[in-house]
């Protein structure tokens, strides 16, 4: 696979899909949590990327050049660029403001302003907030913590995505990271004895017990079929669900066996890994763009 990305995109230094396709920033995220050191060089087209296609309206991301524009690529673009020490100023510019203007009146987060809340961009605009160390700045705490506690299911124990549809495997961990990232603030704001804001022993439940196939693999919910997207999400789910957000032991339901190792909340690469490699880049000091 690392012989054939760069035959992938022979135009420029992102990433894409296939060959012959332009490059797109998720494909770049991915490989660049895959392939972390020695890379410094090739993310410099991150520094570009937001220069041009981002930066459009109200300084969010595009996918690549003239697609729409949400918190899902903020989120890959603050990311990457967090992990591989070149966030600089001109990066995180307005970024803060964009993402917190996509609060809905529900309290979770949308794509854009004026968009339903969903899971999956909660989750970006969340862990954008989280890197930037602005969580503090969510405009209304209450409502988000009331909209993510409604997202969890009371008898299926897993989460939606949106208000009023069914359980989805993969929300596990795009609605089940959120407690870890806000854990700190709703503490500040809250007292310690706030308890942490999932129920992390009904989640596993549903992980474990409803989303696992039996020949292997792990799916949306009875009755579909597994897949390589809902087994990656679900196992994160899960990996968030019983290390919460790292303070304590963690909590594991069934057999001692079914402990996985920490994920990070706002990276999902393992724990140990994103903290070292965001080291690794801080200590060859400030990026300096060409």
């Amino acid at each position: 696979m690392s012989d054939a990305c760069p035959a992938w995109n022979a135009r420029s230094v992102g990433d894409c899909g296939s060959p012959g396709t332009v490059q797109v920033l998720p494909f770049e995220e991915a490989r660049g949590h895959r392939r972390l050191h020695g890379a410094r060089r090739r993310v410099r087209w991150v520094s570009c990327w937001f220069d041009d296609p981002c930066h459009a309206y109200l300084t969010g991301c595009r996918f690549q050049q003239y697609s729409e524009v949400d918190v899902r690529v903020t989120y890959c673009v603050i990311s990457i660029a967090s992990l591989f020490g070149i966030l600089t100023d001109d990066l995180k510019a307005g970024v803060v403001d964009y993402v917190l203007s996509c609060q809905t009146y529900e309290g979770g987060f949308g794509g854009e302003p004026g968009n339903e809340a969903h899971g999956g961009y909660a989750f970006c605009a969340v862990a954008t907030l989280y890197i930037l160390e602005a969580v503090n700045q969510i405009r209304d705490l209450p409502a988000l913590l009331h909209w993510l506690a409604n997202r969890q299911m009371p008898f299926e124990g897993g989460y939606q995505g949106r208000t009023n549809k069914l359980v989805d495997g993969c929300y596990s961990f795009w609605q089940g990271a959120l407690p870890a990232l806000l854990a700190d603030v709703v503490r500040e704001r809250y007292g310690d004895e706030v308890p942490y804001q999932c129920h992390q022993e009904q989640l596993q439940k549903y992980i474990l017990l409803c989303g696992q196939e039996i020949s292997g693999g792990l799916r949306d919910k009875p009755g579909k079929p597994r897949d390589h997207y809902h087994s990656c999400y679900c196992l994160s789910g899960l990996s968030v669900a019983q290390h919460g957000d790292g303070r304590g032991e963690p909590v594991v339901f069934g057999d001692s066996s079914n402990l996985v190792a920490r994920t990070h909340p706002a990276y999902n690469i393992g724990y140990g890994k994103a903290t070292k490699a965001i080291e690794y880049f801080k200590a060859k000091g400030p990026f300096q763009p060409e």
